[in-house]
């Protein structure tokens, strides 16, 4: 017992024994802006829990899973397209939780509630 407490001891005395904090500072350059309580088109409208991405050639792939669709936007925070609405049938969604981006801009989005990737 006596050989195991002296080690434990020792490393506690090596701890400082009050938190050394220190302040960050951050610094952000807004590039472009997509949706909020200002937007003017339809599209801009996202749902909360959003899921972003970017592709390799700074494409934002948005997952708006409340409104049942995938939204891309270019690097110049104009609209490129948007994919899916909720239904039944090819392109629709159910419940799209997650998705995944390659880097050449293709994306594939499980929906649990069609048991597929689209």
């Amino acid at each position: 017992m006596k050989r195991v407490a002296l080690p434990i001891v020792a490393t506690l005395l090596a701890v400082p024994a009050v938190a050394q904090d220190r302040s960050l500072t951050l610094e952000s350059t807004e590039i472009y802006r997509a949706g909020g309580a200002d937007a003017q088109e339809e599209w801009a409208f996202f749902g909360p829990g959003l899921q972003l991405r970017f592709d390799e050639a700074g494409i934002l792939v948005v997952l708006d899973a409340l409104n049942k669709r995938v939204v891309v936007i270019g690097p110049d925070g104009q609209l490129v397209r948007v994919v899916g609405r909720e239904g039944e049938g090819p392109g629709e969604f159910r419940s799209a939780m997650a998705f995944a981006v390659w880097r050449d801009g293709r994306f594939a989005v499980p929906d649990l509630g069609h048991s597929a990737i689209q």
